[in-house]
């Protein structure tokens, strides 16, 4: 079906956006918040039933500001957060049961301490739902569990703002690399390993 391999617009703010499966079914975010009953609270289910107007590959359960978070203030683009940020509708999406999943399980099989970064079709068992872009990211849809429903600082142990990592880079602290000492004294038998960007290591036989 249609949406599946349908990247964002590379345009638009990478941490805040729009589904664009919304556009592809011929409709507009503006359009569903301002007919719906409820609001971005409203569910497309709801909006189809008083509009009998069809919501293509959408469950009929996702809510309004699950498929246009951006239009419905859920996020703000990193770069453009008022310092009176309403946060109110910054949640996880329900869109995550319908994956039979939770945010804090997908976060935790990610195999990084940046998980939230992770793209959902690389720890999906199964294909993802049409209305699920293959770009979207764990942070996308678990905006709550990522720390994205507050003003980023540098000290809330979440990467979630400029940051290059967790709490350091951009307008944060500089990151600075772990000591891999311990790890280099195993012997040729050991690989060292880690992020690319040098923060995390570890130790492979």
């Amino acid at each position: 079906g249609i949406g599946g391999d349908l990247l964002f617009d590379p345009d638009e703010d990478p941490d805040c956006r729009d589904n664009p499966m919304v556009r592809a079914n011929g409709y507009t975010c503006e359009v569903f918040i301002a007919v719906a009953s409820r609001g971005c609270d409203s569910t497309l289910g709801e909006l189809s039933g008083s509009t009998n107007q069809d919501i293509g590959s959408f469950p009929p359960s996702m809510r309004i500001r699950d498929a246009c978070p951006m239009s419905c203030k859920a996020c703000y683009p990193f770069g453009n957060i008022p310092s009176n940020a309403d946060f109110s509708q910054c949640q996880n999406s329900d869109s995550v049961a319908e994956l039979g999943q939770s945010c804090e399980l997908m976060k935790s099989v990610s195999g990084s301490f940046s998980g939230c970064d992770t793209l959902l079709e690389e720890i999906s068992p199964t294909a993802l739902p049409a209305y699920i872009p293959a770009d979207t990211r764990i942070r996308d849809v678990c905006r709550s569990t990522c720390g994205l429903c507050q003003i980023p600082t540098c000290s809330d142990r979440d990467k979630n703002g400029d940051e290059d990592w967790v709490d350091c880079g951009g307008s944060c602290r500089e990151c600075r690399s772990c000591r891999n000492t311990l790890a280099k004294s195993l012997g040729p038998l050991y690989v060292v390993t880690g992020e690319d960007n040098g923060l995390m290591h570890g130790a492979e036989r």
